[in-house]
């Protein structure tokens, strides 16, 4: 997992039930509501919220910034005070069962050992958000003063203690290199071939491989399904006896790729041919002494009738053929 992921996985796990580490923010009443979610802020510009948690039995939005490295972006960080939070759930399309008016609050992510110089940076712009810091063993809420009461709920203690170092919930995005969804698709499209597939669409792949791929907004979908495009694109081109990708008219993400064919065919004759080549170097390694009480494991292949080219005469038709070209 790429260490930028470590924070939105950690998160994540918070919100996850049924996880070896305890799901807080779930008992707490917070569940994901989007991903990687861009908004218009009120004094000009736009943000792009990495997570965005909703309590919907207090109708309390968290925007949650997830840094990996050791500074903050000044004109973000500023920018995430002025999001009005009815914006976050037109974009995110949210849907709200509770009347009660709307609040939110902002939340900072990040790794345990860079968070003193992200309480640096937020206390240089004056910003005052909570700061979560991810470690391998523990969670804690820090600033816990500049959080809602709704999210200190979440953190009695100030600290969550793991059982085991965060999930890998989502271990590639739409920032990832090309070569892994290359990667990722290869082992998907063999088991949908010996579950014999024809077809596959390209948003049922992203659905399917991408974990909360409905949770992101529509342009970073596009994103994701245009990765697995480019990546069908290239397995085609590699094995184009085995995959071929057509994209739908008109463009979009719902091209879909044919599997031509199956596990059980992949290399099966090529397979055939290589033990029998391993016999014929057997019987030209005959001429040395063998002790009478040993397996020849080769004779034995050799012999091993699952193993014999029905199209290749056997040894037996070999020598009744020599016999009658003598005659």
């Amino acid at each position: 997992m790429e260490e930028r992921l470590v924070p939105v996985n950690a998160l994540l796990g918070l919100c996850t039930p049924n996880d070896i580490n305890p799901a807080v923010l779930t008992r707490a009443g917070f569940r994901i509501v989007g991903l990687e979610i861009t908004v218009a802020c009120s004094a000009g510009g736009r943000v792009t919220i990495d997570v965005v948690l909703l309590n919907e039995a207090e109708s309390h939005l968290v925007f949650c910034e997830c840094k990996s490295g050791n500074n903050i972006e000044n004109e973000q960080a500023e920018r995430y005070g002025m999001i009005d939070p009815k914006s976050v759930v037109t974009a995110a399309a949210i849907t709200l069962s509770n009347r009660e008016p709307l609040t939110s609050e902002v939340l900072y992510v990040c790794l345990a050992d860079k968070s003193d110089r992200v309480i640096q940076g937020l206390d240089s712009i004056s910003a005052d958000y909570a700061l979560l810091t991810v470690g391998d063993s523990e969670v804690t809420l820090r600033r816990a003063g500049k959080a809602s009461k709704i999210l200190r709920d979440a953190f009695p203690g100030g600290s969550v203690k793991l059982l085991a170092p965060p999930a890998r919930i989502i271990d590639f995005d739409h920032d990832s290199p090309a070569s892994v969804f290359v990667d990722k698709l290869r082992p998907y499209l063999i088991k949908a071939a010996a579950r014999r597939t024809e077809e596959i669409s390209v948003p049922r792949i992203a659905e399917d491989l991408c974990v909360h791929y409905r949770r992101y907004q529509q342009a970073v979908r596009q994103q994701i399904a245009k990765r697995f495009q480019t990546a069908l694109r290239q397995l085609s081109a590699e094995e184009p006896d085995t995959y071929r990708y057509e994209q739908s008219p008109g463009g979009g993400p719902e091209g879909v790729v044919r599997l031509l064919r199956t596990p059980e065919e992949f290399d099966h004759r090529g397979r055939t041919v290589a033990y029998q080549s391993l016999a014929r170097v057997s019987r030209r390694r005959r001429g040395r002494s063998v002790d009478p009480n040993q397996l020849d494991l080769l004779a034995d292949v050799e012999g091993s009738s699952e193993l014999e080219d029905p199209s290749e005469p056997s040894d037996d038709e070999e020598e009744g053929l020599e016999g009658e070209e003598a005659s």
